[in-house]
Order: structure tokens, then sequence, then C-alpha cells
């Protein structure tokens, strides 16, 4: 469903781009097709026209960029699963990939590998192995 949500978003967005593309080429053919007329008021007219649609266009291409990015966010969070404290990423071929570190991730959105080693488990007041993580020093086990 989601897949269909970003198609249906991408055709949109393609459309909304086009349509300011295609503005564009009108107002830059009336452009000069009125720089022969020494009317001044439709020279401003045509001369604010195209700052607008230049403006359009920016936001278009921001707003593209945005999009895309927001996809990814989405992409990435439906194929993080968690387990046992830990999070994994499920690829694209149905492999699991990590583990990471959980606090990384909550906190900063960081994939971080642990590591396997012996540690103090505070959850279970004992050493024993775990998995522990490099950048923030957690024990996950």
């Amino acid at each position: 469903m989601n897949k269909l949500l970003y198609v249906k978003g991408d055709f949109m967005v393609a459309e909304y781009i086009a349509g300011i593309k295609a503005a564009w080429e009108v107002a830059k053919t009336l452009k000069d097709a009125t720089d022969a007329i020494d009317d001044a008021h439709l020279k401003l007219q045509m001369a604010e026209l195209l700052s607008a649609l230049a403006d359009a266009k920016i936001e278009a291409a921001e707003n593209a960029e945005v999009i895309s990015q927001l996809k990814q966010k989405i992409e990435r969070k439906d194929s993080v699963r968690f387990e046992k404290g830990l999070y994994f990423r499920e690829l694209d071929n149905q492999v699991k990939d990590g583990p990471f570190c959980q606090k990384c991730y909550d906190a900063e959105g960081l994939f971080m590998r642990t590591h396997e080693g012996k540690a103090f488990i505070d959850a279970r007041q004992e050493w024993g192995i775990a998995q522990i993580c490099r950048k923030c020093g957690s024990v996950h086990g």
C-alpha cells in the first residue's frame, strides 16, 4: 500500500513540475512576443509573471527533494525491526542486517553496529556475553 502511495505521490510531483515548466515556456514565448511592444505596463507584468514562475520552479524542486527524503525515511523505517533490545534491518534480498544499537538509533537515527563481548548486564545483575555499542557504550543482553 505504501508503494502505491509513493507512485501516486511521484506522479503528482512530476505533474506539478511539468505544469510549471509548461507555464514557464508559455511565459517566455509571450515575453518574446511582447518585447516588440512598447507598453511598459505589459512588460512589467510579464517580468512579474516570469519571476513568479521562477520562484514556483525553485519551490517545486525543493518540495521534490523534501518528498524524496521523507520517502527514504519511511522506507527505512519499514525495513527496521526491533528484536530482543536491538535493531535489525531487512535488506532487499530478505537478509537480516545488524544488530544495531537501540540507544543510538532511537536518539540519533544512527545505525551503529554492536559487537559481542563480555560485559556487566544490568538487567541480570551479572557478567555475561552481550552486544556492546562502540559509540555510546550501551550494553544489550
